[in-house]
Order: C-alpha cells, then sequence, then structure tokens
C-alpha cells in the first residue's frame, strides 16, 4: 500500500514514479513500485531503469524482485544488472555479429548481455521472479523493455516488490 501511495504522490508531482534509485535498508528491506515499459522501435532502446541501491547490506544477502505484468499487450523482459555495468545499446559488442544481437535471442546473445539474472518473458497478466544471492551491498539496475516478440512500440505496465533478505553473520563463541 505504501508503495501505490508513493506512485500516486509522484505522478501528482508530475515526476515518473519508480525511476529514483530504490535504497533498501535494514528498517526497511522491501518496497512496492509500479512503472511502465516499452517494446522499443530498434533492440537496445527504450528501456525503464529502476536503480536499487543495496550498499547497507554489508553482509550481503537475497534480493528477490517480484513482478507482475499489466493488461495491455505487451509482454516484458526484466534484466538484472550490476550498477556500474553499461546497458546495452543499439550496437552490437565487438566480436558479436549484429543479427545475433539484433534477434536478442539465444546462448551468444545472453553471453554478451552479461546480466547477472533475468525473466526473458513475462505475458500480460502474468508474473514472475528473479532471485539474486550476493555477497556485499551494491548497487542494481533493472532494466525493464518490452519482449521482442510483442508489437513494436507497445506499452504495459509492471509492478515490482524489491526486497532483501539479509545474510546473518555468524556470531564468534
Amino acid at each position: 500500500m505504501e508503495g501505490y501511495r508513493l506512485f500516486l504522490s509522484e505522478a501528482l508531482e508530475r515526476n515518473r514514479p519508480g525511476l529514483d534509485r530504490i535504497v533498501l535498508t535494514g528498517s526497511c528491506p522491501s518496497v512496492e513500485i509500479m512503472d511502465t515499459f516499452q517494446t522499443p522501435m530498434v533492440p537496445h532502446q527504450d528501456y525503464t531503469v529502476v536503480e536499487i541501491d543495496t550498499t547497507t547490506f554489508e553482509n550481503g544477502g537475497t534480493l528477490t524482485l517480484d513482478i507482475g505484468v499489466g493488461r495491455s499487450k505487451a509482454a516484458g523482459t526484466f534484466y538484472l544488472f550490476d550498477g556500474d555495468k553499461d546497458l546495452p545499446t543499439e550496437k552490437a559488442p565487438e566480436g558479436v555479429p549484429t543479427s545475433v544481437w539484433e534477434s536478442q535471442v539465444g546462448e551468444v546473445y545472453l553471453e554478451t548481455l552479461e546480466a547477472l539474472a533475468m525473466e526473458w518473458y513475462i505475458g500480460p497478466e502474468e508474473t514472475g521472479k528473479i532471485t539474486y544471492p550476493f555477497d556485499q551491498g551494491k548497487l542494481f539496475r533493472l532494466c525493464v523493455t518490452g519482449s521482442p516478440y510483442s508489437a513494436k512500440g507497445s506499452r504495459n505496465a509492471f509492478s515490482l516488490k524489491i526486497s532483501i533478505e539479509e545474510r546473518m553473520t555468524e556470531i564468534p563463541s
């Protein structure tokens, strides 16, 4: 409910809700947001980016992203990247054939993308989950875009519950 209230208040202030950095802490290890995505006209464009700051979790933990896609026709693709990673661009990386890069399918494509985790296709009114264990707090980027199997330029909404289960350290005896 708090996430929805935040979404509405940001929208009333003419901000695009959900696009700021989400900072998770021990006292606030979970947050819910809503936003939109678009199927790009050209592959690797039009990302909705959600920055997730877990730096306060010094001992690491498990990042869980519970994803829901709206009723519109576009399916979503969700990529989790390290916060320092450059986002994929229209131009194919060196050594990768343009046809492989633009097709957005296959093992060579996935290796080149260097995503930490992904949910490749979440259809309208479907849900998915990304779970990623990490050893030390850091910044992540979730990049959301329309699936290449959806009509170019189509839009949809998504909801996202971001939560951390903190790794507990053993207390020496």
